[in-house]
């Protein structure tokens, strides 16, 4: 092999690699996923939930967020969209991510009493419907 080839090929290689670690450290990441959703059960902690979902109820998105009832079979989707109501009457916490989110409800000693979960959506806003909620008009 030419020295040549050997420094092109050597290029090529870094390239490629700080191609992908880039694009890996580019990925989302977070802890407000339906595997940890699932993971919190009726009866744990605060601190529990807290260390499953990676801190305090967030919202790790800018811009309009909708839960989406309308994936998965009607009988789910209803079933999820209950969960929902029944939680955020109880004064549940909502953990937000760009594709999930989680609402827990709490009792007076910090144990969970309700959960519910569902995929999420992110609405684009327009730059006028940006400019209003920042001046909160």
């Amino acid at each position: 092999m030419t020295r040549r080839r050997r420094v092109l090929l050597f290029g090529l290689s870094a390239a490629l690699l700080m191609l992908a670690v880039g694009g890996w450290l580019l990925l989302p990441n977070t802890a407000i996923t339906p595997a940890n959703a699932a993971n919190i059960k009726p009866g744990m902690t605060r601190a529990e939930v807290v260390a499953i979902l990676g801190g305090p109820a967030r919202s790790e998105l800018a811009g309009v967020f909708a839960p989406d009832f309308s994936t998965g079979a009607p009988k789910e989707s209803a079933a999820r969209l209950d969960a929902v109501r029944k939680a955020t009457s109880l004064g549940a916490e909502g953990w937000y991510s760009e594709r999930f989110a989680i609402w827990v409800a709490f009792d007076d000693s910090d144990h969970v009493i309700a959960i519910a979960s569902c995929p999420a959506r992110r609405f684009e806003e327009s730059f006028f419907d940006k400019f209003r909620r920042r001046l909160r008009l």
